[in-house]
């Protein structure tokens, strides 16, 4: 998302635009590949793909900077509230079929209302408060990136917890994988071309988080590739790529 306007770049950035303008549109690709994948997979497989949390987290992002803070472009108003809509069926898929997934947990498969309910106001509050303290224009990065961390970590979280792909698929993983790294690469040509608004590319823990964010999606590839293969050995995976539960 740019939030900073294109009157304040250096010339050397306006040069190469094109460049960063083309890993934004891969990047949106990715994101918008995995939201829409994760909504059917969420249907197909009876289940949901995005950790509670993450989809808590996701969707209060995506209110403060859709309806607080709305970017200027309406293409990228219309696909952030794209992404609530999806994020509405992953919440309505995990509300409809906790009873399969939460049965080892009791108390978690009753309070699912009160998480959504409970957690989509914190973390609204929490991203607002992020806008707040450090302005909207870096908040919606730092936002974005905890986002990212808390979606990928809870997705590997999840898979291992499962011991199964149920919810997930090659699709939603190559669309995350895409959506964070691209934006990666956005980033470098920030801050190499348009230093004094992006300088904090470099600071420390952005570098945390962007290592963090590689290694957990590359760990998530190789175990879902591993998960994945047993369970086409056992008959586990349909003809159309859903997961039944044993």
């Amino acid at each position: 998302m740019d939030s900073f306007p294109l009157s304040t770049a250096p010339q050397a950035y306006l040069d190469i635009k094109h460049i960063p303008d083309f890993f934004v549109a891969l990047e949106a690709l990715g994101w918008n590949l995995c939201y829409i994948a994760l909504a059917i997979q969420s249907l197909r497989d009876r289940s949901y793909g995005m950790s509670l949390i993450a989809l808590c987290n996701n969707m209060a992002w995506e209110l403060v900077y859709s309806v607080i803070y709305p970017p200027a472009g309406k293409l990228e108003q219309g696909m952030i509230l794209l992404w609530v809509l999806l994020d509405v069926v992953m919440m309505y898929s995990a509300l409809r079929f906790s009873a399969l997934e939460w049965r080892h947990a009791p108390a978690v498969q009753q309070l699912l209302p009160v998480i959504f309910a409970a957690g989509v106001p914190f973390c609204v509050w929490g991203h607002w408060a992020l806008a707040v303290q450090l302005g909207p224009e870096y908040g919606i990065f730092w936002g974005a990136v905890s986002c990212q961390i808390v979606l990928s970590v809870g997705a590997l979280a999840q898979l291992l917890t499962r011991g199964s792909t149920r919810g997930a698929s090659w699709a939603i993983w190559w669309g995350r994988f895409m959506g964070t790294n691209f934006s990666t690469v956005v980033f470098a040509y920030r801050y190499l071309y348009w230093h004094d608004v992006f300088a904090f590319v470099a600071a420390p823990m952005m570098r945390w988080c962007l290592g963090v964010q590689l290694t957990v999606d590359l760990a998530y590839g190789y175990y879902f590739w591993k998960i994945r293969a047993q369970e086409k050995r056992v008959g586990q995976v349909g003809s159309d790529g859903g997961v039944k539960k044993l």
